[in-house]
């Protein structure tokens, strides 16, 4: 074959290969790559989220200004303390564009995906990668994030719960139905401590979760009164007080004495 026919097959070739490449990469455009780089440099900023459901959840946080895309795929694939190097968290983001005319420009809707993975230090590789988008995905929602100490409807969750069982309970069944009645979600539950004397029932609720000793009494009276306070813990040295039901009953002013 002459030169020029070599070089006349090449080019071909080489021109079908980009054709190619173009006809089956993943639909979308330079706009929704823009956004896509701005989504993943938002995501990565300081202080970056722990695990993959923070990652969703600051993307779909409007104050984060982190943009307006559907999370897809929300995953923990390592441990980032682990080897910082290697990507922890995977996120599939979906971008959609409606139709835009004005004077002489004009661009068709698209929706466009993007998988990012996120290592110690930022995205991986530095850019994010256009994925197809799996045909009718609902976009998910991350969970909150966990709460910790005391719920605030602690009280209320104990009276209710002490206005509603009968009259001589005992202890475990006191406890089971303070823990059934809890909102999640707790990063670890709050201590219950019980105890029933004739028919006066007693609650101590502590947790330590926030650095600090944190604490409610409630003490359902014999007449069926419900009554809730928090310990006035200056009164008290440190190492003298106690979170349990036995110091509820001490303190409460219709059982002492």
């Amino acid at each position: 074959m002459k030169p020029w026919g070599i070089v006349a097959l090449t080019t071909v070739a080489l021109v079908a290969g980009v054709a190619g490449y173009f006809a089956t990469r993943p639909e979308g455009s330079s706009y929704t790559d823009a956004d896509a780089e701005r989504t993943a440099e938002c995501l990565a900023k300081y202080p970056m989220p722990a695990d993959a459901a923070g990652f969703a959840r600051r993307l779909q946080d409007r104050y984060s200004l982190c943009g307006s895309s559907d999370v897809l795929e929300y995953s923990d694939i390592g441990d980032r303390l682990a080897d910082t190097t290697r990507p922890s968290v995977r996120l599939v983001i979906r971008i959609h564009h409606d139709a835009y005319s004005a004077w002489f420009t004009h661009r068709d809707a698209i929706t466009a995906c993007y998988r990012m993975e996120f290592d110690y230090y930022g995205l991986v590789d530095g850019h994010p990668d256009r994925v197809a988008c799996p045909p009718g995905a609902a976009a998910l929602t991350p969970p909150p994030v966990p709460r910790k100490g005391l719920p605030s409807t602690m009280g209320d969750v104990v009276r209710r719960t002490l206005e509603a069982l009968p009259p001589a309970p005992a202890e475990n069944e006191v406890r089971a139905a303070i823990q059934a009645a809890l909102p999640p979600p707790v990063v670890n539950p709050p201590t219950l401590d019980v105890a029933v004397r004739d028919s006066v029932v007693a609650v101590a609720a502590g947790s330590t979760d926030r650095g600090e000793l944190e604490c409610q009494f409630a003490v359902r009276t014999a007449t069926g009164e419900v009554d809730l306070w928090f310990p006035d813990r200056s009164k008290v040295p440190v190492s003298e007080f106690r979170c349990d039901a036995a110091t509820a009953l001490h303190r409460h002013p219709a059982e002492a004495g």
